[in-house]
């Protein structure tokens, strides 16, 4: 039998799987405090991930024999408020050879992929920085750790350097005069783990990112270079019996470092498991966010512990996943999938460490992406439709916001452990930079709406507009909007069980 506690209340209710509970009126709250703001959430929270195998990932076309980006999945991207894309990939970036994909198609080398098997360079450098100014992006580049760091300092300069330069001189002959001003480079993905190319131990790791720190701030000292941290795995029970490394990775990586580097980076999948019946399998996959903050928490704390506070936090992969390597379940690309990146969304814009975010990934990318191209179709899936809603809170300050719902609990499964309370309401509020009061709402509930009295203080609003997104339960959204009328600072909202909702208040003009 599974508990249901209802936070803050006096209420418990008990319940099988499965069944169907129903939650009294105002047995639900959120109250804001809009005289007690926090950070501003940083624009670059909102990116996404692009390989550069597969044409990059198929945003490259052939037309009249000329190659081209595909225009409706730029302009896409821009209007989803897409701000910063990691490139040239997860794993693919330990493989790449930059110079290999550069400069006219017709003189460019094969590239290798993540197999060891070759692969077209059609979409490189030049390409990523054509893409990254049509769309108003930020670049964030992953560096090959198995290259050389004088390499990796060639392609700051190509990216960077002025056209005088002697890299920046190639790059302007190439199609690209200005330079890109990419800010943020990763040295190496994953590479506590034994699958990576480029796999090594902890102290050997961080001893290499000094040396590529030291050679391309040489030729740009205005660059910010970050490391990579395990954030995925730590808590599993059967970790210590599998990788049991990783478990000191993270202390050992930070207690290296030194002034050269500027951040870190961690990535986070969850659940990495299956379960017979799929309501539980579902309350897995929403709890993940919650153990991803705590996660969080834990690489803070050793930040701290060993002077790193000023660090910055970059999680430059995130999504859910099931443990395929083959054949991907589709529900990574589903709307379960897009409530689990919302609230991890939510917590990384609570998280003032937290500078830098991309969702794996943009485009095709078999269940990852957030778009699909093909054959000329445009699909935008689930996740699309959270990084537009959700974008719009760029650039706003997080309000002090007190939930209060019921909740459930959790076995440990996958690279979850238990948790006695994961509630089903997840919220932020931000003043947006319009002056406009946003709230953002998802409710895990499976069955069950959770009506919810809502009330704020310090902000003076009378109408606003809901928008709500519900599982279809068959991988995609049903949309609901609706006009709000607003009294007394406060009104009561019934979200819908498994949805996303986004409340825009405006401002009472004065």
């Amino acid at each position: 039998m599974k508990t249901l506690t209802a936070i803050f209340l006096c209420v418990c209710l008990c319940f099988e799987y499965g069944s169907t509970t129903v939650l009294a009126a105002e047995q639900a709250g959120i109250v804001i405090d809009a005289q007690q703001s926090g950070r501003v959430i940083p624009r670059l929270l909102f990116g996404s991930n692009l390989q550069w195998e597969a044409n990059g990932d198929g945003l490259i076309v052939s037309d009249n024999g000329q190659d081209s980006l595909v225009p409706a999945v730029v302009d896409t991207v821009k209007s989803a408020g897409v701000s910063a894309i990691r490139f040239p990939g997860g794993a693919l970036s330990n493989t790449y050879q930059w110079q290999n994909a550069i400069g006219p198609l017709a003189e460019r080398k094969v590239g290798v992929t993540y197999s060891g098997q070759p692969a077209p360079s059609n979409f490189g450098t030049d390409e990523f920085i054509r893409l990254c100014r049509l769309t108003g992006s930020d670049a964030v580049v992953t560096v090959n750790f198995s290259a050389d760091p004088a390499d990796a300092a060639h392609w700051v300069e190509y990216l960077n350097g002025s056209p005088q330069s002697e890299w920046g001189a190639l790059r302007a002959k190439n199609g690209n005069r200005q330079a890109l001003g990419v800010r943020y480079f990763e040295i190496g993905n994953e590479i506590y783990s034994p699958n990576e190319p480029g796999h090594t131990s902890a102290s050997n790791y961080a001893a290499r990112v000094k040396d590529f720190a030291k050679a391309m701030k040489t030729v740009d000292p205005s660059i910010k270079v970050g490391v990579a941290l395990e954030a995925s795995f730590t808590q599993a029970a059967w970790m210590v019996n599998v990788y049991p490394h990783l478990l000191s990775w993270n202390e050992q990586v930070i207690k290296h470092l030194d002034a050269s580097l500027d951040f870190v980076v961690v990535h986070f999948y969850a659940p990495f498991d299956k379960m017979f019946f799929n309501n539980d399998l579902k309350r897995l996959v929403l709890a993940g966010p919650m153990v991803f903050a705590q996660n969080l928490a834990s690489v803070k704390g050793l930040l701290a512990t060993h002077q790193r506070d000023r660090m910055e936090i970059a999680v430059t992969e995130y999504n859910t996943f099931f443990g395929e390597k083959v054949v991907l379940d589709k529900r990574i690309s589903s709307a379960e999938s897009a409530l689990f990146n919302a609230m991890m969304l939510f917590a990384m814009m609570r998280d003032d460490k937290v500078v830098l975010a991309n969702h794996w990934s943009l485009l095709n990318n078999s269940s990852f992406g957030m778009l699909q191209y093909q054959d000329g179709v445009l699909l935008k899936r689930p996740n699309y439709d959270v990084m537009t809603l959700l974008s719009q809170m760029a650039q706003g300050s997080v309000l002090d916001t007190k939930v209060q719902s019921p909740a459930y609990s959790i076995d440990a499964k996958g690279n979850l452990p238990a948790l006695a309370q994961v509630p089903y309401l997840d919220a932020i509020a931000v003043i947006g930079a319009n002056k406009d009061l946003l709230l953002a709402v998802v409710n895990r509930g499976l069955e069950d709406s959770v009506p919810t009295a809502i009330s704020w203080s310090g902000f003076s609003g009378t109408n606003g507009e809901l928008i709500t997104l519900i599982d279809d339960q068959d991988g995609g959204w049903t949309r609901n909007e609706s006009v709000l009328a607003v009294s007394a600072n406060r009104f009561n909202v019934s979200f819908p069980a498994q949805s996303l909702s986004l409340i825009r208040l405006k401002p009472s003009v004065r």
